[in-house]
């Protein structure tokens, strides 16, 4: 729980401004016995009114910060748990990682999904470079294309691993640095589910619109995806929200992933989860 305390700090200014407009009319006014008498009485009110404003907020300081200290115990029994509350939760389950983030670790997510009975059919990485205008004749050169526009290439690029029969295409993406490929194992129709890693911040916007988003369109259908991100690489997930796509802000941590277990186990759930002012929850428990 996250309390913002800027309307009681706006509350306080708005009390000492009326205090200078008083004292400024008073003042203006004359200093008969009257008008200072009712100067020292809006200046009682608005000190009790000061008083009772703290107060409040001392009392809602502390109890956010009991708040976030149960929190804090709530996360370190999941992390002592994790294998407990994940296990075999989806088994039989095909998945899918395709992740825009260059720079990610995926270990542990990996290591997540295994453990808890789920094969990975394809794990593919789409670089930056897939967005690049020179790369569009080399790609037309090394599988006799006529692409023109960046949009095309983008587009040939979630086809190909739609419909790979073989790893021909893919692989010669690979080789053009278009791609990356960790494995293809099995037939993307048979796949139940697509975990997005995203990383993307608010200063790469046309990466979502012009590579991230066309992607994904074209890989979704009528298969359950989840968009995932590291604490403090969040921002892009609003993007996937609009899309009706369930988000975790926090998959570095064992809340986050035992949040991905949960959602791949139901594959119906639709939400925001993590720690961030933008989760629905932490977990997505009796959601």
């Amino acid at each position: 729980m996250h309390i913002n305390f800027k309307y009681f700090i706006v509350s306080i200014g708005a009390i000492f401004l009326a205090l200078g407009v008083g004292i400024l009319i008073g003042t203006s006014m004359g200093s008969s016995v009257d008008i200072q008498e009712k100067n020292a009485a809006i200046v009682t009110d608005i000190d009790k009114q000061f008083k009772i404003l703290k107060e409040k907020d001392d009392k809602l300081s502390q109890e956010n910060k009991n708040l976030l200290a149960k929190l804090d115990n709530v996360r370190d029994f999941i992390s002592d748990k994790e294998d407990i509350l994940t296990g075999q939760k989806l088994s039989g389950k095909k998945l899918a990682i395709v992740s825009f983030n260059e720079k990610a670790n995926m270990d542990s997510v990996k290591n997540a999904l295994t453990s808890s009975g789920a094969s990975i059919d394809l794990e593919v990485q789409i670089r930056d470079e897939a967005m690049n205008p020179a790369n569009i004749d080399k790609l037309n050169s090394k599988l006799s294309k006529k692409f023109t526009k960046k949009e095309e290439v983008v587009s040939f690029i979630a086809s190909s691993i739609k419909n790979a029969s073989n790893m021909n295409t893919l692989n010669s993406l690979a080789e053009l640095g278009l791609i990356k490929i960790g494995s293809y194992t099995g037939t993307f129709a048979n796949i139940n589910s697509i975990i997005v890693y995203n990383g993307t911040n608010a200063s790469e916007k046309n990466k979502f619109s012009g590579l991230i988003k066309p992607i994904i369109e074209q890989l979704k259908e009528d298969k359950y995806m989840l968009a995932l991100a590291s604490k403090g690489e969040g921002s892009g997930l609003k993007d996937f929200s609009k899309m009706k796509i369930s988000t975790i802000d926090n998959i570095d941590e064992a809340a986050g992933r035992v949040s991905m277990i949960e959602l791949l186990a139901s594959s119906n759930i639709i939400g925001n989860f993590g720690s961030s002012l933008e989760g629905d929850k932490l977990l997505p428990v009796g959601k």
